[in-house]
């Protein structure tokens, strides 16, 4: 197994490319924090650079981070703390499942699972 201690998150530049429309709650739905963490995600679109170890991946913050922000991540992180697994998904952009698992001494193990299709140069 690899030791890695890195975990590092960065904002990159803005993407000016907007591949659908704003969000908006017709039906009435959402509550103003969903709907304002939906919008600020939307207009605020920039690539995020995930690395842990020697693995990096690039997503979006639209709507790969805005996803994960709605899909419970303080229960998940909770869960985490009390000594459970957890798994945070990228489903948008890169197909990609992070498993955390806590380890003695305060420690994380970590493992990139990727899914879905492969291109012609990523073949075994």
């Amino acid at each position: 197994m690899n030791k890695y201690s890195n975990f590092t998150i960065h904002l990159e530049e803005p993407n000016s490319e907007k591949y659908a429309e704003p969000p908006d709650d017709s039906l009435g739905e959402l509550s103003h924090f969903e709907l304002g963490l939906k919008l600020f995600c939307f207009e605020c679109d920039r690539l995020v650079s995930i690395e842990i170890g020697q693995e990096k991946v690039k997503v979006f913050l639209d709507p790969d981070i805005c996803m994960i922000l709605e899909d419970e991540l303080p229960q998940k992180l909770s869960e985490l703390s009390q000594g459970k697994s957890i798994k945070i998904e990228f489903v948008e952009s890169v197909c990609l499942t992070l498993e955390l698992q806590p380890l003695a001494n305060d420690r994380i193990s970590c493992n990139f699972k990727k899914f879905g299709y492969l291109s012609p140069n990523e073949l075994p």
